[in-house]
């Protein structure tokens, strides 16, 4: 969520969404599910607890599974058990690949990391299997919705939030090459960033790659548009990249 979480009424069943499953803070552990985070507080004290809810409650008993089964597996039940006749938006924000805990930044089953042995750094080939997971993830969504019959009438974002963290004392073995920097920086290997939509919708005879700019800004008036809705007034100030 990591959008604030002071009283209940920063939190997502109470800003729009009908359910929600998983952290408040802006990481976990990928197994155990717990923060371990700076407060910023003077001399730096942190906090480590459990930060994992559903809804506002805090969900116990699912130590030990992995992060990523558990948002797909939910996910897939969402999908599952939703009215077609109704409009459904489902927002699917993995902790995959990001850092967990720093003493524990990525984890992974052994059985998916000893599939990138020719990957020499040990950092580096748990780091891919936590992609490779995340890409399952999203073939399993694309699959539940196809036998749900909702495939055919949906749009699919996948994009990130910001450039990969390099920095292995941050937890960070990601790459932005050849762009230059990484997380927390200006410079285009932090802020610049691929993204895919995909929908039968769009009628493309083939693929097409895109080179402007596109802003966080531009996805909600873009989407509500895609989705059939007028702009709405308080949209008037962005620019509607669905017509362009």
């Amino acid at each position: 969520w990591h959008l604030g979480y002071q009283t209940r009424e920063f939190t997502p069943t109470y800003r729009g969404f009908d359910s929600h499953l998983g952290y408040f803070a802006g990481y976990i552990d990928y197994y155990d599910h717990t923060i371990y985070e700076d407060t910023l507080l003077p001399n730096k004290p942190y906090y480590f607890g459990l930060d994992f809810h559903n809804g506002t409650e805090i969900l116990k008993g699912q130590q030990g599974k992995y992060a990523t089964h558990l948002f797909t597996e939910t996910a897939e039940q969402i999908i599952r058990n939703h009215d077609t006749s109704k409009p459904l938006f489902l927002y699917l924000p993995h902790l995959a690949a990001h850092a967990g805990n720093l003493f524990k930044p990525e984890q992974a089953p052994p059985e998916v990391i000893s599939k990138f042995k020719y990957i020499k750094d040990l950092n580096r080939r748990i780091h891919a299997a936590v992609i490779s997971l995340l890409d399952d993830s999203i073939g399993t969504v694309f699959r539940a919705l196809h036998q749900k019959d909702m495939l055919r009438n949906s749009i699919f974002l996948f994009v990130s939030d910001n450039g990969a963290e390099v920095n292995p004392k941050k937890g960070g073995y990601g790459s932005n090459y050849p762009l230059r920097g990484d997380k927390f920086t200006q410079w285009e290997g932090g802020i610049r960033l691929p993204a895919i939509i995909w929908s039968p919708l769009l009628n493309l005879e083939k693929p097409r790659i895109g080179q402007q700019l596109m802003h966080v800004t531009d996805w909600l008036p873009t989407f509500y548009r895609a989705a059939g809705k007028a702009t709405i007034s308080c949209f008037t100030i962005f620019r509607d990249n669905f017509q362009r």
